[in-house]
């Protein structure tokens, strides 16, 4: 990652270093206003450039532009009424605010998605430590299980419960080593 200083804002940010054209904005928002920022440029050099071409006097350049600004008035005042300039900043302002809150809603989502499968993996993950476990207890999980049992049942009556473990030793050991009958 390379660290890049915003051309809009001035903020830092880290840039995936990626094949095409390198990354200039922090934001979509940035991009967006720098980009904005260049038509309203390029407009007002066309503009200057139309009126140096032209041989209107200076008189009559104020008068234009003065009839020109009362007729966008009447029109814009005609279509959404009587609106400042501090209306359509909120306004704006607002839109960018709703632009955020969308772009937030989706990182939560996407946030959510991952916790979720993050989740299902640790269910499989524990499910198989489970079984692993399960698996290397085998035999002898059973034995401490009884052990107490026996313990118990040797001090009640010894010579029953040395009878029962000789038994249960010989019926582990003949199913440990049973010979393979050959046909």
């Amino acid at each position: 990652m390379e660290s890049k200083k915003c051309l809009q804002c001035g903020n830092e940010f880290e840039s995936n270093i990626n094949p095409g054209m390198e990354k200039k904005y922090c934001s979509k928002q940035c991009r967006m206003k720098a980009n904005n920022n260049r038509r309203f440029e390029n407009l007002k050099k066309t503009i200057l450039s139309e009126k140096q071409d032209t041989a209107i006097s200076q008189p009559e350049r104020l008068t234009e532009s003065f009839h020109r600004i009362q007729r966008d008035d009447i029109r814009a005042s005609d279509r959404f009424g009587n609106i400042s300039n501090n209306h359509l900043e909120t306004i704006k302002e607002l839109y960018e605010t709703k632009s955020e809150v969308t772009f937030y809603k989706l990182k939560l989502d996407q946030l959510e998605k991952e916790n979720i499968e993050l989740k299902n993996e640790l269910i499989e993950i524990e499910t198989e430590s489970e079984e692993v476990e399960e698996n290397n207890n085998g035999w002898l999980s059973g034995v401490e299980k009884t052990l107490p049992t026996l313990v118990k049942s040797y001090r009640e009556d010894p010579e029953a419960t040395i009878g029962f473990l000789g038994s249960s030793v010989s019926m582990l050991f003949d199913s440990l080593f049973k010979t393979k009958k050959i046909k």
